[in-house]
């Protein structure tokens, strides 16, 4: 039988066998995590911050740099972290990245984990540890709280704020205490501009739930200020004039209308949802609890922020699933808002018999799919082609020069054909000659000129699109995801889709094949 209730719950050893077998988890993904979740979170702040160190080119730099759009405290924070990373010899731009995600990781987890034992601690054990389970084994979570990027960090400062608010309220709320509020705040909103929608619950929630005094409200919105000058100096400084992000930010993408322009349904947002603790049908009847703890608790300052920055992205036409990560690392907090009352009626004792056969069988599906996803993503990279330059970088030793041949695109490129310079140019091996070939004739000439001692590359998918695999008559030697490959194999013997972006180094007309390498 599980305890209803603890003293401490970090004293419980069931929370802490969840805790440190999530911490696994999350620092496996951070590990294997290999790349970025959107390009934006290569072009706009590392690539920002290599642009200062003289490693990316002015020509390579994305829009956001000549339209002055980018907010730079992110990019700073890159900028120191890396100039560590070079006076310590770790300066590789792949090794950098692991520690990146890494830190990331770890500071997701020790955040949202404490709220959650924070808010619940006091609850039947039952609640937090469920809660537990959810925030750090559903699927995806550990492989978004890796990345690091605009959304999570946007995540951590806003939440963070509250976190202190109500340390604070609980003691004393001094002037200066508010102002640090309101100072962290400032960070949320210059972290990612979208944290702001969030900001209108809080207000609210400062205003007429907590009814914060005058002198405490003013503090936090010195606070604020102080937090916007500052970011403002450092926008102002990297672009070398005075800017002001926020609303060069809003013009171009409202007033130029550049977010309007891919339009999506709020459908789109509702699927995000539906799949962010476990998998359906599960996940579906979690995704109701989660609704029914916005409506319990819609008082709450985590609720009224959750509600504000749904309901304005879904007023906004142009939507992508990770508009939404910042919500990620509290969505359990609020489920378990809506949960609590059910957990509370179950026995004591719970058997299996206190559950119909439909919802055991429901449940178990839901926990057989989650689970096994939750052991494939720690191992997949998040961005393949990331993933397989480094490989390939690895795989080639430096006395001998070798002509790599890609066909249409190479793995330092982005689908969309833009360069990742920071990879490219500052980690490429000097001895390696890169040749792309567009045409499918050529490449293929290419190909069956044994003549020439050639590697060729590809994604397995645009062979297969354009019928090369059989006339290649070529063995993979080297591929980005091993896994993926495996699981590739899988669906082709099932006559099911291929796998986009699996990437593998093909030797033809040599007799050096890795074993079980195939694609």
């Amino acid at each position: 039988m599980l305890p209803n209730h603890a003293p401490h719950a970090t004293e419980d050893k069931y929370v802490r066998i969840i805790l440190f077998s999530a911490l696994a988890i999350q620092i496996i993904s951070a590990v294997n995590a290999i790349g970025y979740w959107h390009p934006d979170q290569q072009h706009s702040i590392i690539e920002f911050a290599t642009y200062k160190l003289g490693i990316t080119p002015e020509e390579l730099m994305a829009m956001e740099f000549p339209n002055k759009i980018r907010q730079t405290i992110q990019v700073y924070l890159f900028l120191g972290f890396y100039k560590v990373m070079m006076f310590l010899h770790l300066d590789n731009a792949y090794t950098a990245n692991v520690i990146l995600q890494l830190i990331t990781s770890l500071l997701g987890f020790a955040l949202f984990n404490y709220i959650i034992l924070r808010t619940f601690e006091h609850d039947r054990r039952l609640t937090l540890y469920t809660l537990l389970i959810l925030a750090n084994f559903s699927w995806f979570l550990p492989y978004v709280r890796a990345q690091f990027n605009s959304e999570n960090f946007g995540a951590l400062a806003y939440f963070s704020a509250i976190l202190l608010y109500r340390g604070f309220s609980v003691r004393s709320m001094t002037v200066w205490k508010s102002m640090l509020v309101g100072f962290v705040l400032s960070l949320a909103f210059f972290f990612r501009f979208q944290m702001g929608f969030a900001m209108i619950g809080l207000g609210i929630w400062f205003l007429f739930v907590d009814r914060a005094s005058f002198s405490i409200i003013a503090a936090m919105v010195v606070g604020f200020l102080l937090g916007t000058a500052l970011n403002v100096y450092l926008d102002s400084l990297y672009y070398g004039e005075f800017v002001f992000t926020p609303y060069n930010y809003w013009k171009t993408n409202i007033i130029d209308e550049r977010a309007l322009r891919k339009v999506k349904s709020v459908w789109n947002y509702v699927g995000v949802l539906a799949v962010v603790f476990a998998v359906p049908p599960l996940s579906v009847v979690l995704l109701f609890f989660t609704g029914r703890g916005l409506y319990k608790k819609f008082k709450d300052p985590y609720s009224l922020s959750v509600i504000f920055f749904l309901l304005v992205h879904s007023l906004v036409p142009h939507k992508e699933p990770r508009f939404l990560f910042p919500l990620f690392g509290i969505l359990p907090v609020i489920l378990g808002y809506g949960l609590r009352d059910y957990l509370n009626q179950l026995p004591g004792q719970i058997r299996k018999t206190d559950f119909s056969f439909s919802v055991r069988l429901l449940v178990l599906i839901s926990v057989v799919v989650n689970t096994v996803l939750l052991v494939l993503f720690p191992f997949v990279p998040v961005a393949q082609h990331i993933a397989f330059s480094k490989k390939l970088n690895d795989y080639f030793d430096e006395d001998t020069a070798v002509t790599v041949v890609f066909y249409q695109r190479t793995p330092y490129e982005t689908q969309s054909v833009r360069n990742v310079a920071t990879y490219y140019l500052h980690s490429k091996k000097p001895n390696l000659e890169f040749v792309t070939i567009q045409k499918r004739a050529k490449f293929l000439a290419r190909v069956h000129d044994h003549e020439k001692e050639t590697y060729f590359v590809s994604t397995y998918d645009r062979l297969v699109r354009d019928n090369l695999v059989d006339e290649m008559d070529c063995e993979p030697i080297l591929v980005s995801s091993g896994l993926l490959a495996w699981v590739n194999r899988g669906l082709q013997k099932l006559k099911g889709p291929v796998l986009p972006e699996l990437w593998a180094l093909y030797d033809c007309g040599r007799d050096a094949v890795l074993e079980g390498v195939n694609p």
